[in-house]
């Protein structure tokens, strides 16, 4: 028998015979947990906890617990939960250990929710947030920097970044923030694999940002550049940043973030956007459909992983259960329980 096998033996043994003692002080009709064969069950539950069938062995175990509070006497209750809570401690611990082959360990290195980095104590916090059109992500993105005191990144933003550098290069007064950063937005979330990226721009134009891309599509260089800044902030500042693939960016330079969807189901999203954008029903519909889709191929096309699948995030959560300020909330809760959130 190889020591894990003794350890689920073992573990079997003591939980039958804490059912068998729960059982007895009760004091009542109600059947025990386990009631087959005393040898037969503690092999029973040995196989499962070797085969991982520890959730069916986890649930039984509860019903002991539950029933040991329930016990009349004050002092046998007490003996008793303590024997349950200290016996549930040691499988959960089992458990957990046997469960450490499913850990992605390259990617929990460079997971800021797996505490064990943050002993280093030198990485900024770093927020990458991709949410799906009307879901309310890029105010709770907004409110969630605001209420943890730290910088914000989004497209808007970048462009404007973008804005003074173009304006540099060419010698020209900085454009206003605005239309400009709308501009911008589609030309970096349009149209993909056309070589030079497609604009109104005249030959000349498009000559100038040929050469000043270095024959990269516009939308190439922007996203190369917007990824260059983002790990340069990420080594400097604690920030949340909204899409521009940041996630995996952060991950393929070994730079520790917390990577977080946000979506809702179609009717709270196409609401939504009605209220927001002033639109009817049909025209929100299809400006959720257009906009999720834009960012659905942005993400394909630079990470080759599948925008919204819930793999690819440490948290994917659903606004419309907790609205604009209770998703804040629970996002800066559950970084301040794992001591993230200063």
């Amino acid at each position: 028998m190889t020591e894990k096998q003794k350890t689920f033996a073992d573990l079997a043994k003591e939980i039958y015979e804490l059912d068998g003692r729960v059982f007895n002080a009760t004091g009542s009709a109600v059947a025990r947990v386990f009631g087959s064969d005393r040898d037969y069950t503690i092999n029973h539950i040995t196989t499962e906890l070797e085969h991982g069938d520890t959730h069916i062995v986890r649930s039984e175990f509860a019903l002991i617990g539950n029933m040991a509070r329930t016990i009349p006497d004050d002092d046998v209750r007490a003996s008793l939960t303590a024997e349950y809570e200290d016996l549930a401690g040691r499988l959960l611990e089992s458990v957990d250990a046997m469960s450490d082959d499913m850990l992605l360990s390259d990617r929990a290195d460079k997971n800021q929710l797996y505490l064990s980095k943050q002993a280093e104590g030198d990485s900024h916090l770093v927020i990458c947030i991709s949410r799906s059109y009307g879901s309310g992500g890029n105010t709770i993105g907004f409110k969630l920097a605001e209420k943890l005191n730290i910088n914000y990144y989004d497209a808007e933003v970048f462009s404007a970044v973008d804005n003074l550098i173009e304006a540099e290069k060419d010698g020209q007064k900085p454009v206003e923030l605005g239309g400009y950063a709308e501009q911008v937005l589609d030309k970096s979330e349009g149209s993909y694999g056309k070589g030079v990226y497609h604009t109104s721009a005249g030959p000349v134009e498009t000559l100038k940002r040929f050469d000043r891309y270095h024959g990269l599509p516009y939308r190439d260089a922007m996203f190369f550049k917007q990824s260059d800044l983002l790990c340069r902030k990420a080594r400097e500042e604690d920030f949340v940043v909204m899409g521009r693939c940041a996630d995996v960016v952060m991950e393929n330079n070994g730079i520790p973030r917390i990577s977080i969807f946000l979506t809702a189901p179609e009717k709270f999203r196409v609401q939504r956007i009605m209220e927001t954008d002033k639109l009817n029903f049909t025209a929100a519909r299809k400006r959720m459909d257009e906009i999720d889709k834009k960012h659905a191929s942005y993400y394909e096309y630079f990470t080759g992983l599948q925008w919204g699948n819930a793999n690819h995030y440490d948290i994917c959560l659903n606004t419309a259960h907790y609205g604009i300020q209770g998703a804040v909330d629970f996002i800066y809760n559950l970084l301040k329980g794992s001591e993230l959130a200063k």
